[in-house]
């Protein structure tokens, strides 16, 4: 190997390196931008006496679906239980000496349901179940959210059946302005999948087509939940404005 070759190894090396980086970082980004379209719950389990209760097992049934998800309380009495599809849940809390509790939860895209459990002591087997769904709040996140609702989705009378104009039933919102930033301020994602143009940045989907190609229609039936949230984490990012999230129907059992 020559002076030149050795010189130049170095050089290479460190280029690879910086495009390997570059290639993950990307990656990772494009992962993070696709964690936002589900929804959460989490809460704390106590007893009658409001101490906390470990080793409790949850389990969040999807009514719809029958999937489940089960987790265990910490030290602490806490749990969650992350990235659920969206719909409404049973929640059932179990423990040996205690009643088991079963409670209805509604899982909304991009938000934590906070719920706090309280079991009672049973001598015997039994079962305390809420019949009606528990109000939750989303002590989490400072974001400012709006959720319209599937039956609000389908029943609202929309100009041009444009899902746009959704926008306007979230508070701080002018038109297609959220908070004074400009209309082209907006994070368009479906189902957590980035939706937005590369050129003139608004929705990609539902535009009259450009230089004589076609545009791209979505029909508001095939539309689950939609979500506007401003002033949110940094895991939304990118549009000063808001992050607009449309989730697209899923199938169920019946």
């Amino acid at each position: 190997m020559n002076a030149r070759e050795r010189k130049m190894e170095p050089m290479v090396s460190s280029r690879f390196v910086g495009v390997v980086s570059f290639v993950l970082a990307v990656a990772i980004a494009a992962l993070c931008d696709a964690q936002t379209f589900r929804g959460s719950i989490a809460g704390r389990v106590t007893d009658a006496t409001g101490a906390v209760l470990p080793g409790v097992t949850v389990t969040a049934t999807n009514n719809a679906t029958a999937q489940s998800r089960t987790t265990t309380t910490s030290d602490t009495g806490d749990f969650s239980l992350p990235d659920l599809a969206l719909g409404t849940y049973t929640l059932e809390a179990t423990l040996q000496g205690f009643q088991t509790l079963k409670v209805t939860v509604e899982v909304t895209v991009s938000r934590v349901s906070s719920i706090d459990l309280k079991m009672g002591l049973s001598t015997v087997a039994e079962t305390v179940q809420v019949s009606a769904a528990i109000l939750t709040l989303d002590t989490k996140s400072t974001a400012l959210s709006n959720v319209i609702q599937p039956k609000q989705v389908q029943d609202l009378p929309l100009n041009g059946r444009d899902f746009t104009r959704m926008l306007q039933l979230s508070p701080g919102v002018a038109g297609t302005s959220v908070n004074g930033v400009r209309t082209r301020g907006n994070n368009y994602q479906i189902d957590g999948a980035d939706n937005n143009d590369a050129f003139q940045n608004i929705a990609a989907v539902n535009q009259g087509g450009v230089s004589g190609i076609a545009g791209t229609l979505l029909p508001i039936e095939a539309i689950d939940q939609f979500s506007v949230q401003s002033g949110g984490s940094a895991e939304m990012g990118r549009n000063a404005g808001s992050t607009v999230n449309l989730v697209i129907k899923s199938g169920t059992n019946d």
